[in-house]
C-alpha cells in the first residue's frame, strides 16, 4: 500500500471539482456531428481539432451569451469577453489555460496560442494570467478512443463541452447510407443559469458552426 498526500495542482483541482460537484445543477446534452468537412479541411490547413472546436464555440457564444455567464451566490454575470480555457493534462495534473477574447481571433492565431499553451503547460511555465479568466471551457479526451463523456463543469463558469473521437460509422442520409467520419459533442451546463431549451440551440450551434469549418477561417 503506497499513500500520497494530496497536494498543488492535484490538490487544486480537486477542490475545483469537488466545488461543482456540490455547487452546479449540471445538465447533459449529447449531440452526434458529421466531421467529414472537418477532417479534410483540418488535414490540408494544417489547424488542430481543438482549434476548430474553440473558434467555433467562441464563435457560437456571441449568439448565446448568457452560456458565457457565471454564477456567484444569487449573481449572474454575463461577459461582453469570450475567454475559451482548453482543458490539458500534464504529469502534475490537469491544467486550463486560457485563451482570451478568442472570438476576436481568427484561426490560425488560435491554433498558435493553443500549441503554445500546450507546452508551456508540459513544462510547468504557464502563469496565473494564463490559468485565470475564462468563461467557457472544452475538453477533449478522443486521442484516447472515448466516444463521449460528461465533463465536470469548471466552475464558476456555465458551461463545458467534451469532445470525443473522431470513428467512421454509419450515417443515413435520407434512403442513403453511407459511412462517414462522426464525433459526439457533449455539453454539460449549470442549470441555474440558463434552461435546456436554449442550451439545445447553443449546442446545435457549435455543431452547424463544425460541420461548415470553412466558415471559421
Amino acid at each position: 500500500m503506497k499513500k500520497v498526500k494530496l497536494e498543488g495542482i492535484r490538490k487544486a483541482v480537486a477542490e475545483r471539482l469537488s466545488f461543482s460537484a456540490r455547487n452546479t445543477v449540471p445538465v447533459t446534452l449529447t449531440m452526434e456531428m458529421d466531421a467529414s468537412k472537418l477532417v479534410r479541411l483540418k488535414d490540408t490547413e494544417h489547424v488542430g481539432f481543438n482549434s476548430f472546436v474553440v473558434k467555433a464555440v467562441a464563435k457560437a457564444l456571441e449568439t448565446f451569451p448568457m452560456m458565457n455567464s457565471s454564477i456567484e451566490a444569487d449573481e449572474i454575470t454575463t461577459y461582453t469577453d469570450v475567454n475559451m480555457c482548453v482543458a490539458i493534462n500534464t504529469d502534475q495534473g490537469l491544467v486550463a489555460p486560457t485563451i482570451m477574447n478568442a472570438n476576436k481571433k481568427s484561426l490560425k492565431e488560435i491554433n498558435d496560442e493553443v500549441a503554445l499553451l500546450a507546452d508551456k503547460a508540459k513544462t510547468n511555465r504557464l502563469t496565473i494570467e494564463e490559468l485565470t479568466g475564462g468563461t467557457f471551457t472544452i475538453t477533449n479526451l478522443g486521442a484516447f478512443d472515448i466516444e463521449s463523456f460528461a465533463p465536470i463543469i469548471n466552475p464558476p463558469q456555465c458551461g463545458i463541452l467534451g469532445l470525443g473521437r473522431i470513428a467512421y460509422k454509419p450515417y443515413a442520409s435520407g434512403e442513403q447510407i453511407s459511412t462517414r467520419p462522426l464525433t459526439v459533442l457533449t455539453l454539460v451546463f449549470d442549470h441555474r443559469i440558463i434552461d435546456g431549451l436554449p442550451a439545445a440551440r447553443f449546442l446545435q450551434t457549435v455543431k452547424r458552426n463544425l460541420e461548415d469549418p470553412e466558415s471559421l477561417l
